[in-house]
């Protein structure tokens, strides 16, 4: 769904916009830096919107995942769920934001 999302605002495909994993210039960390344009909670799709928006390079480079070998994933119970809604809720955000 955000894949879609993403595609549909920025006019490229991103295969994973929900990773979180990313490589930021110094250009983009200063402007990420600024007021309230990072966000407290989940820098994904939202973030790619964002800085499409505001007129920067944004390009998908593949990595090597590992999968976990231990711990608890952060995608149980309820919280896939609110994670969906408050994701959507920044999309919203950043397509109605004026700089």
């Amino acid at each position: 769904v955000f894949s879609f999302i993403t595609m549909l605002y920025t006019g490229k495909r991103f295969t994973d916009p929900t990773s979180g994993f990313q490589l930021l210039d110094k250009s983009v960390l200063l402007y990420l830096s600024k007021g309230d344009n990072y966000p407290l909670d989940y820098p994904d799709a939202n973030i790619i919107m964002l800085l499409h928006k505001n007129k920067f390079t944004v390009v998908e480079t593949p990595v090597r995942m590992y999968e976990r070998l231990s711990g608890k994933s952060m995608h149980s119970g309820l919280k896939p769920i609110l994670y969906v809604l408050r994701m959507l809720l920044s999309i919203v955000m950043v397509i109605i934001r004026r700089d």
